[in-house]
């Protein structure tokens, strides 16, 4: 049996891998901004910083209109009511589930996919008629946006694998299977990924939110710019105002590593990219407590050896992490049924508690991250806190993981310290579909604005 000499070092060893200094989070902050700087002026930087050619909503917009949010597992379609004065009524909503042959298919079987279930919803909800129907479009995939309703698909992420989609607009795509499925009447009128839609929807609903946060499988970020500072590209005019920017902070790189994370970058399939996602969300937070794990079976930390005969590491996730750090009972019991689920029978309380501690401090550390990089977006907007920001947060690790909300709002104002009070975080639950819908509503300047490249896209 090991001894609490051992066990405290081991304690030790995760705090010094996994706590983040104050400062460590200012200068975190500001090489965040030293990125943000370079992502708008198109110059090589970890941050995209993606224009949306949309203004911020007014929440004064009206009209009805139809949302498809792709996300990934499944396909949102949606009728909303725009009532203004910051109020929307979702009429009604239908999720689809995205068989795997559609998500590694030809791009004619995706794109119709799509188009069928739009014409099934429309018909099942007597929306067949001749009026015009105008549709906002959520595509959560990274994509270069060139317009209001145009933008190129980057790259697949989430297991997706379709050929012949990479590079092409995905309107355009879009449109064409429209068209194919005989639906008449059809105008999309804004493409937006879900950052930006539920930016978008947190504006409507509050005239304070100029932020959105998604945390969840993955994560990202979108704010309010003053579009005099968006240089990458040439606009064609003078243009004034504020445009909603994606920053796809997923990939920013500057972050203290552990050995640990190292390890899992190595073994994704997307190695040396998306550093930030790897430290900080449901997809991976899971598999970096399974290597930390691993490491400390491995070096004897616990008292006693694991039944590889009986480890099923592969259903460990960051639900179970949820579930661990929430278990205050006595003898932890539920951590001892994790314990034995990765194979480790027989577990003593210090056992359990070490495993709680390592499940503990990848979220505590995932929460830390997160907060410095919001206050680190705000400063970025307004440096002195002349005034009170509001955060729309929408994804299941904010939303369902066992003290993450309260542990991140804490993290937020211990890093404001005298401004601790001026970011309040909310809950944006599905808003990205519907942002979708109020950014066609929407339909500034900006948007309608003739475009050309200035500087390619970092």
């Amino acid at each position: 049996m090991k001894s609490n000499i051992q066990m405290k070092n081991s304690y030790q060893k995760l705090e010094d891998n996994f706590g983040i200094s104050r400062a460590v989070q200012l200068k975190m902050i500001n090489d965040l901004h030293t990125e943000m700087s370079s992502g708008l002026i198109g110059q090589k930087s970890s941050l995209r910083m993606m224009p949306s050619f949309a203004e911020p909503p007014k929440g004064n917009e009206t009209g009805k209109y139809l949302s498809l949010d792709f996300g990934g597992t499944n396909l949102r379609i949606a009728a909303t009511d725009l009532m203004g004065n910051g109020n929307v009524v979702e009429i009604c909503a239908e999720k689809k589930v995205i068989d795997k042959n559609v998500q590694a298919g030809s791009k004619e079987n995706l794109f119709d996919f799509i188009a069928e279930s739009l014409s099934d919803f429309i018909v099942k909800n007597d929306m067949n008629n001749s009026d015009d129907k105008l549709l906002g479009f959520t595509f959560s995939f990274p994509f270069e946006q060139l317009g209001l309703t145009s933008g190129k698909l980057l790259s697949w992420t989430k297991g997706f694998s379709v050929g012949g989609v990479v590079g092409e607009d995905v309107v355009k795509l879009l449109n064409e299977s429209i068209a194919k499925k005989g639906i008449k009447n059809i105008k999309i009128v804004s493409l937006v990924n879900d950052t930006v839609g539920a930016l978008a929807y947190g504006r409507y609903k509050n005239s304070g939110c100029d932020m959105s946060v998604i945390l969840g499988t993955g994560t990202n970020a979108a704010y309010i710019e003053d579009v005099s500072k968006i240089k990458k590209y040439a606009l064609g005019e003078n243009l004034v105002g504020k445009m909603m920017v994606n920053t796809e902070w997923g990939n920013f790189s500057k972050l203290p590593r552990t050995a640990y994370d190292k390890k899992l970058d190595e073994a994704t399939e997307n190695s040396g990219l998306n550093m930030m996602e790897k430290m900080v969300s449901a997809k991976y937070v899971a598999e970096l407590v399974k290597i930390i794990f691993s490491d400390f079976v491995d070096r004897n930390i616990f008292s006693v050896k694991i039944d590889k005969q009986e480890q099923a590491a592969s259903l460990f996730a960051a639900e179970n992490i949820s579930e661990v750090v929430g278990d205050n009972s006595p003898e932890l019991k539920f951590v001892e049924k994790e314990l034995k689920s990765l194979g480790m029978n027989g577990t003593n309380l210090k056992d359990r508690i070490l495993f709680k501690k390592i499940c503990d401090d990848v979220m505590e550390r995932s929460s830390q991250i997160i907060a410095t990089m919001i206050v680190g977006v705000v400063l970025w907007m307004d440096p002195k806190f002349d005034k009170s920001h509001v955060v729309a947060i929408d994804g299941t690790l904010y939303e369902k993981a066992s003290g993450y909300k309260k542990s991140l709002m804490k993290n937020v104002d211990n890093l404001l310290g005298n401004n601790a009070g001026k970011i309040a975080l909310i809950l944006s639950k599905d808003g990205s579909g519907m942002g979708a819908a109020i950014t066609g509503a929407t339909r500034g300047g900006v948007s309608d604005a003739k475009i050309s490249r200035k500087l390619s896209a970092i």
